[in-house]
């Protein structure tokens, strides 16, 4: 992600990027049907976001029910693990190329 800060006692802006650890689920409507709940349509994605230290320490433990993606600028995905198909009706190809709000 893009940051644009201004430096403590410097009045010139350096602007760089940083690294955005973005955790989150879907929200999903449920229906009731015979006694039991149905997923019905999925209403978005409730996410939050933390910018990671300075890259020296920067690491994240990758835990079993994570995935890796990367995105561009534009909110496109540019990568993504195998592993999404284990969470989502969806594979790595299938999602490569979209934005992250479509």
């Amino acid at each position: 992600m893009k940051s644009t800060l201004t430096k403590r006692g410097v009045h010139i802006k350096s602007s760089g990027f940083k690294v955005i650890h973005v955790t989150g689920r879907l929200r999903i409507r449920m229906a009731l049907t015979h006694s039991r709940s149905v997923p019905v349509q999925i209403l978005g994605l409730v996410v939050v976001a933390h910018a990671l230290p300075p890259p020296t320490i920067n690491e994240v433990r990758i835990d079993c029910q994570m995935f890796v993606t990367r995105v561009n600028l534009d909110l496109k995905i540019i990568y993504c693990e195998n592993r999404i198909s284990d969470y989502m009706d969806l594979t790595a190809v299938d999602i490569v190329g979209r934005g992250v709000t479509s």
